[in-house]
């Protein structure tokens, strides 16, 4: 029995060690990619051909990452640029910048209604915190349907995070919210 419980401890301590050692790996691994995405400097908005050659040297699983960060680049101007060197292109540049467009145009697309998707909670939830009746608001806000999965996830979220920062009265405080509006959504 005692021998049992000995290797028991061993292997948890090991499994343990591994884990912090895999946490670790991970970490420096994130470190390094950040440091390689702030390296690569963007072009400015005066030259969308130079933001076209930007993305076609931007390593393939980089591409939405770079695609986020230059959003405010990805205007009408460029767009039109874009399609306009197509036209003159042929052969395997005109496919590079078709896809090119594709791509862009497409995750751009994404990338505004996902940003409109989370600003809807956002708002929510400010009016939420911010009323002085918290639950006549919940309920408010369960006859007008602004009560759902986004809000729900966002109050989470910043649970999540106050506690992680160690703000635990504030986290508590979210909890609550979070309870007290689960009972009208099914998450």
């Amino acid at each position: 029995m005692l021998i049992d419980r000995r290797l028991g401890v061993k292997a948890q301590e090991a499994e343990k060690e591994a884990e912090e050692e895999a946490k670790k790996r991970h970490k420096e691994e994130r470190e390094k990619l950040q440091a390689e995405r702030d390296a690569r400097v963007q072009p400015g908005p005066e030259d969308p051909e130079a933001l076209v050659r930007y993305f076609f040297e931007t390593e393939i699983n980089e591409m939405e990452y770079e695609i986020v960060r230059c959003r405010p680049l990805l205007t009408d101007d460029f767009f039109n640029s874009l399609k306009a060197s197509i036209e003159k292109e042929e052969g395997l540049e005109k496919e590079k910048r078709e896809a090119l467009y594709t791509v862009t145009s497409g995750f751009v697309g994404f990338v505004d209604q996902t940003t409109k998707a989370m600003l809807q909670p956002r708002e929510r939830m400010m009016k939420l915190l911010t009323a002085k009746d918290k639950k006549a608001m919940i309920l408010e806000m369960v006859e007008t349907g602004e009560l759902d999965i986004n809000l729900m996830a966002l109050l989470k979220t910043n649970e999540n995070t106050a506690r992680e920062a160690g703000l635990t009265q504030e986290a508590d405080f979210m909890k609550k919210i979070y309870n007290a509006c689960s009972k009208f959504v099914s998450v």
